[in-house]
């Protein structure tokens, strides 16, 4: 004779456990349990999680750009390619004027007219390529920011009773901006460190002119347009 089959007890859903809390308790219970690694929440999806803790998502369309801090990345390319697609050398080594002694100057200005740019890139010290580079990625930037040719990503603070900010990333692949092609991650995956990781981009504060870029290890540095030359 077969023993009876034990029923066990149905866990409560997370969604709704978090949902039968006014939001003030909804976002502190989350602020506790990403903090003491309970993890009661884990589970819920990023989007639901952020719906939950009334992150405005709609606010990822439209013309409101506001409520949310945005960032547009391009991946770094070498200067080679830069020049390839975009031409303009002398006009970019115009802008380097004041970062160059005037003789070394005049010298490059001479080297725009006159040699291939094979041996122009032979030409530039390392120094040099690199803050051309980072002009060049400024103007790429600067130009997809304006028709949507780049890579997005946008940042939301949801700030508890006390403690560290819940932080929601929304990531985006398309030229159009729509809520359904995002990818919505919460500060589980913050805290877990699955939050995008952009290597070797350069990117900038959308309608802002602080740019940044970061290197094959991701770490990000800061740097205004007038410190385009800041190493």
């Amino acid at each position: 004779m077969k023993r009876p089959t034990k029923k066990l007890p149905r866990l409560p859903d997370p969604l709704q456990k978090l949902l039968s809390m006014p939001l003030a308790e909804r976002i502190d219970a989350v602020a506790k349990d990403v903090r003491t690694r309970k993890d009661q929440f884990r589970k819920i999806s990023g989007e639901a999680l952020a719906n939950a803790l009334d992150v405005p998502l709609d606010d990822l369309e439209g013309d409101n750009w506001t409520s949310w801090c945005w960032y547009c990345y391009v991946k770094k390319r070498t200067l080679q390619k830069y020049i390839t697609d975009w031409g303009n050398l002398d006009q970019m080594i115009q802008r380097i004027e004041t970062r160059v002694a005037p003789k070394r100057f005049q010298t490059l200005m001479k080297g725009c007219e006159r040699l291939t740019t094979a041996k122009m890139l032979r030409l530039l010290t390392a120094g040099e390529r690199r803050l051309l580079c980072r002009l060049y990625a400024m103007q790429e930037a600067n130009c997809f920011e304006g028709d949507g040719g780049y890579m997005a990503l946008a940042y939301f603070d949801v700030q508890p009773t006390s403690g560290k900010n819940l932080t929601f990333e929304a990531t985006f692949f398309e030229p159009i901006i729509r809520v359904e092609s995002a990818i919505i991650r919460g500060p589980y995956d913050e805290r877990d460190g699955k939050f995008r990781m952009l290597k070797n981009c350069f990117g900038k504060l959308v309608n802002d002119e602080t740019f940044w870029e970061t290197d094959a290890a991701g770490r990000k540095k800061w740097f205004k347009h007038s410190e385009v030359d800041a190493d």
